[in-house]
């Protein structure tokens, strides 16, 4: 969960696991029932977390403010 001026948002990390056994099917159940919560989900791959973490926190933190 990423906290930012009275907003959140949960971060998801995606590895190659997301893809096998069923996982994307329950990662989408999971995303639609945060957001009946009001939080929403936003998943990048492992390799971005890893590659380009600043333009990552980047994009969460423009996504809290309301920016595109």
């Amino acid at each position: 969960m990423i906290f930012h001026q009275g907003k959140c948002l949960i971060l998801e990390v995606n590895g190659q696991h997301h893809l096998e056994g069923g996982q994307a099917t329950r990662d989408y159940v999971r995303d639609r029932m945060l957001l009946r919560a009001g939080l929403p989900t936003v998943r990048f791959t492992g390799r971005d977390c890893l590659e380009r973490p600043s333009a990552v926190v980047a994009e969460c933190l423009s996504i809290l403010q309301g920016r595109s």
